[in-house]
């Protein structure tokens, strides 16, 4: 067997892995995810006075993040659906544990994205508020969490790629497993 054979042989069955697959959506949905992130910093570093990793820090800490992460965290819904609805039979390793993760990301993301968006009307003065009442609320909501959106984001990241993986490559029964184990072994050895 050449090394080009071989060459061509282990690429298709890299690019096969579900794995690579996998990865290679991940890639393209953060791209895809992150480009109106990407356009709006280098907008704002080319038209304002301001770097582009401030303003892409920036947008960062703006919240927009924060719709992201539920709409990367429904695929894993839609896969609890279908196996409640028992379209899925096979058995998915640390479900119950990217449950959990799903449920911190949805609410999480959700309170982060509030916290923010009524903390920027505080700040803003578009509500008419008592000087004690904006005192309060404008303390209330000066805290920063840019360190939780960030683990918010990346749990949000670890439940897409176990939803979009398992929708991929569900996995097969015991008895498929058995089966194409055994066609396998018969193949090598009566084909010699």
């Amino acid at each position: 067997m050449s090394w080009r054979v071989r060459m061509t042989s282990n690429y298709s069955r890299f690019i096969e892995n579900g794995h690579t697959q996998t990865f290679i959506a991940c890639f393209w949905m953060l791209v895809g995810s992150f480009l109106p992130i990407i356009v709006d910093s280098a907008i704002k570093s080319w038209a304002l006075p301001m770097g582009y990793s401030d303003a892409f820090l920036g947008n960062l800490k703006g919240g927009e993040v924060f719709i992201l992460t539920t709409a990367m965290i429904t695929p894993f819904f839609l896969l609890l659906l279908n196996k409640v609805a028992g379209r899925v039979k096979a058995q998915f390793k640390f479900f119950s544990f990217v449950f959990i993760f799903s449920l911190f990301s949805l609410i999480g993301g959700l309170v982060s994205f509030s916290y923010f968006r009524i903390g920027e009307i505080v700040k803003s003065g578009e509500v008419e508020l008592g000087t004690g009442a904006k005192d309060y609320l404008s303390g209330l909501f000066s805290y920063d969490f840019s360190w939780l959106g960030v683990i918010i984001y990346v749990i949000s990241l670890i439940v897409w790629y176990y939803a979009s993986y398992h929708d991929r490559h569900p996995g097969e029964s015991y008895n498929e497993a058995v089966s194409s184990s055994q066609k396998a072994l018969n193949d090598k050895i009566f084909s010699k």
